[in-house]
């Protein structure tokens, strides 16, 4: 029940999403480099203030969303555990999701889609050492999906960050000519 929140962030960040991907984008390819670089913090920031927001909140009150779907002790006792572990980390969760629609506006659609191989990458390999090799059993394995959205947004960080102006390239073609 606790991951299922995370389907909702989704659905939010997308509609903060598609106009970061056209504000940078546009910005961008007109060279206003900066007020794209602008536009793209400020987008990376409200998407992560939401998503943080949300994430403390049930993390601190489980209830609050479990209570929705269950009223099983089971389901809240897992589910909370879930919650604790996981949910403070949906601030980097957002991060990642407002920087993958920068690194869309940047026109580096490989980079997005390589953070998110990294993340399930971390949450299965992870999951699977903490659970087999450290016998951490599932609280384990939800730290290793709380990693996983904090080695996603620290990859997208890089990515978005090392994309660097353009350099005019139409004098030297025009000595050539």
């Amino acid at each position: 029940m606790g991951a299922r929140l995370e389907y909702i962030m989704q659905p939010i960040s997308f509609g903060f999403g598609t106009a970061i991907v056209a504000m940078v984008g546009t910005h961008w390819g007109a060279k206003k480099y900066a007020r794209a670089r602008a536009i793209g913090l400020t987008g990376v920031t409200t998407i992560a203030a939401v998503c943080g927001t949300i994430g403390l909140t049930v993390a601190i009150f489980p209830t609050l969303w479990l209570g929705l779907f269950s009223d099983d002790p089971d389901v809240f006792r897992v589910g909370g555990q879930y919650l604790h572990i996981v949910a403070p980390t949906y601030l980097c969760f957002g991060m990642g999701l407002g920087l993958f629609f920068v690194s869309m506006g940047l026109g580096r659609g490989a980079a997005a889609a390589a953070a998110n191989a990294v993340r399930l990458a971390v949450n299965v390999g992870g999951g699977l050492v903490a659970i087999y090799w450290l016998d951490l059993g599932v609280t384990g394995f939800f730290a290793s999906i709380a990693i996983g959205f904090a080695v996603y947004a620290a990859v997208l960080v890089w990515a978005v960050v090392r994309v660097k102006e353009p350099q005019a390239f139409a004098a030297p073609m025009a000595k050539a000519a």
